[in-house]
C-alpha cells in the first residue's frame, strides 16, 4: 500500500492538476489537505469545483468553508443544494463567508423560502467572469414572489461581460420577467418558465424575449397561463402591431424548445417561428384547452405542419411534436391524425411518431425505429413497454416523457427485463444486455436498444 501511495505522489504536478480537475473541492480537501507540503502546494493551484448536494450535512459545509478562507479565489464553479436536513441555507452561509471573484459557473437548487439573497446579489455583482447561472427549484418547494423577483434580478439584470447562459427552472410571473429586464447582447442560452394571465403570458411572450436577447442560440421556454384550466371560451392573446411591422428576427437561434399550456395554433406559431429563420432543431409540446379543443383543429393536421415548416425553414434537421390531450373522450380520430402525417413518414426516414393508440400505431407502422410518447399521471410504463418491445422488431430507441411516475426502480433490473422481452418476442434478433442502456434526465427516460446514428448526431437532445 505504501508503494502505491508513493507512486501516486511521484506523478508530475501537471498530471496531478489534471486529475484534480475531476474531483470536487470537498473531496480534495478531505483526501489531500493534510498529507504533506507537496500536496498542499498543488491544492493552492488547482481550479476548484464546489459541490454541496442533499447528501451532505452542516459538518461538511463547515469543513469546506474552513479551507475556502484561503482558496475561495480558486473556485470556478459552484453547485449548491440550499436546504440540508440540519442547515437552513447553504447559499447564505457560504456567500456570507467568502468572495468568489473568479466564479464562472453557478448553480443553485432547492432554495429555502427564508434564504437571505441581499448578500448574494452584492457578491455576484463582483463575479465579472461569470458565464452561466442556473436555478433548479422543485415544484413542491414554492418560492415567494419577492424571492423570485430577486432571483430574476440576479440572473438577468447584473450581467457580467462574458455571461452566456441562464436556466431558471421555477415558475416566473411573466409580468416580472418581461418588465424588469434590459436588452442583452451576450446571452446565448436561456431556459425560463413563465406563468400569468394570458394578457401578459402567451405564445407571444417569446417575441418579447427575442427582442431583449437577440444573440440567443438555444432557447427553452415553458408557458402556462392562469386561466387555461378554466377556459370555457377562446381567448386569443393580443399581438402588438410593432411585432408585426418589426418582428424581432434572431439569426443566431438554432434550437427552440417550447412547452405551452395556453392558447397556441399554427397561425400564432407562424408569427413566432418566422423570427427564427436559421432554426435547426424545433421541439414543441402543446397542451390544448379541452373545452375549446375544436379551435385547435389545425395542430392535428400533418399536411398543415408540413406547409408551415417548409415555408419557414431550409435547414431544419430535427422536428419533434407532442400534442397532449388529457381527455380521450373528446372527438378525435387517431387514425385520421396519423394518416395526415404520412407526408413526414414518406419524406424523412427518421421521423418520430408520437401516439397513445399503441395497437393502431404498431399495426400502421410495424417498422418504427424511434418512438416517443408522454406518460400521464396514473399510467404505468411496463405494460406499454411490453407492447412496444414485443411488437416492433426494428425499434432501437424509446423516449418517454413523464411527470410524477416512478419509472425505473433499478436500472440493471430494467435492462435485464428489456433484453429478456426482446429475445422472447424476436428470437432471431441478437439482443444482449450490454447493448442496452437506460438514461433518465429530469422528466425524460431514454431507452437505447442498440446503436442509433440519429441519437449520436443529436446527443444533446436525446
Amino acid at each position: 500500500m505504501a508503494d502505491k501511495a508513493g507512486q501516486f505522489e511521484n506523478l508530475s504536478d501537471e498530471l496531478l492538476l489534471e486529475i484534480f480537475q475531476y474531483l470536487h473541492a470537498l473531496d480534495l480537501f478531505t483526501a489531500f489537505s493534510s498529507l504533506n507540503n507537496h500536496f498542499t502546494s498543488i491544492l493552492s493551484s488547482v481550479k476548484l469545483h464546489v459541490v454541496i448536494n442533499d447528501l451532505h450535512s452542516h459538518h461538511h459545509v463547515q469543513f469546506l468553508s474552513s479551507f475556502l478562507h484561503q482558496h475561495a479565489h480558486q473556485v470556478i464553479s459552484i453547485s449548491l443544494h440550499d436546504q440540508l436536513h440540519n442547515m437552513s441555507s447553504v447559499i447564505h452561509f457560504l456567500f456570507n463567508q467568502h468572495s468568489f471573484e473568479n466564479l464562472r459557473h453557478c448553480t443553485f437548487s432547492s432554495i429555502s423560502s427564508t434564504t437571505e439573497l441581499i448578500t448574494l446579489v452584492d457578491q455576484l455583482k463582483l463575479c465579472t467572469k461569470l458565464i452561466s447561472f442556473k436555478i433548479f427549484q422543485p415544484f413542491d418547494l414554492p418560492l415567494s414572489s419577492d424571492i423570485k423577483k430577486q432571483l430574476i434580478s440576479i440572473a438577468l439584470q447584473h450581467v457580467p461581460p462574458k455571461f452566456q447562459s441562464v436556466d431558471l427552472s421555477f415558475w416566473c410571473y411573466a409580468a416580472h420577467f418581461l418588465v424588469n429586464n434590459s436588452i442583452n447582447s451576450t446571452l446565448t442560452r436561456l431556459h425560463v418558465l413563465l406563468t400569468g394571465s394570458i394578457a401578459v403570458c402567451s405564445i407571444y411572450s417569446v417575441l418579447y424575449i427575442l427582442r431583449m436577447y437577440y444573440a440567443l442560440r438555444v432557447f427553452y421556454i415553458d408557458i402556462k397561463d392562469d386561466e387555461h384550466a378554466s377556459d370555457q371560451q377562446l381567448i386569443r392573446p393580443r399581438l402588438l402591431t410593432s411585432f408585426v411591422t418589426h418582428p424581432p428576427i434572431v439569426l443566431s437561434l438554432t434550437s427552440f424548445y417550447l412547452h405551452i399550456i395556453s392558447f397556441c395554433d399554427l397561425e400564432s406559431l407562424r408569427v413566432v417561428l418566422r423570427c427564427m429563420p436559421n432554426l435547426r432543431q424545433l421541439v414543441l409540446t402543446i397542451v390544448p384547452t379541452p373545452s375549446i379543443l375544436p379551435r385547435y383543429a389545425d395542430i392535428f393536421k400533418g399536411d398543415e405542419w408540413e406547409k408551415l415548416l417548409t415555408s419557414l425553414f431550409s435547414q431544419l434537421n430535427l422536428f419533434d411534436l407532442l400534442v397532449s390531450v388529457e381527455y380521450p373522450t373528446l372527438p378525435l380520430d387517431p387514425a385520421v391524425i396519423v394518416n395526415s402525417f404520412d407526408c413526414f413518414t414518406k419524406k424523412y426516414d427518421d421521423w418520430q411518431l408520437l401516439s397513445r393508440d399503441t395497437n393502431k400505431l404498431i399495426e400502421r407502422f410495424p417498422s418504427l425505429v424511434h418512438l416517443e410518447f408522454q406518460l400521464s399521471f396514473g399510467k404505468e410504463l411496463p405494460p406499454l413497454l411490453d407492447i412496444f418491445l414485443g411488437g416492433l422488431p426494428d425499434l432501437v430507441h424509446i423516449r418517454v416523457h413523464f411527470d410524477l411516475i416512478r419509472l425505473v426502480q433499478n436500472e440493471k433490473h430494467c435492462i435485464d427485463y428489456i433484453a429478456k422481452k426482446r429475445r422472447t418476442a424476436f428470437p432471431w434478433i441478437a439482443c444482449n444486455a450490454e447493448d442496452i442502456s437506460v438514461r433518465i434526465v429530469r422528466k425524460t427516460v431514454n431507452i437505447y436498444l442498440k446503436g442509433c446514428s440519429m441519437c449520436t448526431n443529436n446527443a444533446n437532445h436525446c
